[in-house]
């Protein structure tokens, strides 16, 4: 889907099925999506995120940096927070894979963020709190939705959560498998 980065989103409803902690401990789970940016500044791939209902984020900051966000709401609310701080500003108006993994840990060494079918996270944090667990909250998932950062602005394909930690390996596979469908070009 094609988003103009004022407005346009996908919401899905909220369900248990896109939550991956229960307040006392977190469940692995992955996302990937293949992402052509416009503008890779603030732009926002996958949220369950809401004023209220803080569970997880994954999109690009006010720098392009490509970052992961997970919420212990109870609190503060608590976060863990990884992100590779390399600007994706040279790779708008291309496509590239995006993914990241988590393997339930809680802590932020246990995510993982790839480009391209590398992984490439190289800075994390603890903040705000203790960090215990997400919580399964009323948020509903959002593609290209502008809560935390901004709203998309250019092209999402392929978008998949998975409820398991995904390998280095199947990342690399779908990363050569290509994109899916080129919508816009």
């Amino acid at each position: 889907m094609q988003f103009d980065g004022t407005n346009e989103h996908v919401q899905i409803s909220d369900d248990d099925v896109f939550s991956f902690g229960n307040g006392t401990s977190d469940h692995p789970f992955s996302i990937s999506a293949w992402v052509n940016f416009n503008d890779a500044t603030s732009s926002e791939i996958i949220e369950k995120y809401t004023t209220n209902n803080y569970e997880y984020w994954f999109g690009t900051n006010d720098q392009d940096e490509i970052g992961v966000s997970l919420y212990d709401q109870s609190a503060g609310p608590a976060y863990v927070f990884a992100s590779y701080t390399t600007s994706l500003a040279s790779y708008e108006g291309q496509w590239v894979h995006l993914a990241m993994t988590y393997d339930g840990s809680g802590a932020h060494t246990g995510i993982k963020i790839y480009l391209n079918g590398t992984n490439v996270k190289n800075y994390g944090e603890t903040g705000g709190g203790t960090y215990v667990a997400m919580e399964n909250l009323g948020a509903p998932l959002r593609i290209a939705y502008g809560q935390a950062y901004g709203f998309m602005d250019g092209i999402i394909d392929d978008v998949r959560v998975y409820n398991y930690a995904r390998t280095a390996e199947q990342i690399q596979q779908d990363y050569n498998a290509g994109v899916v469908v080129h919508f816009g070009e």
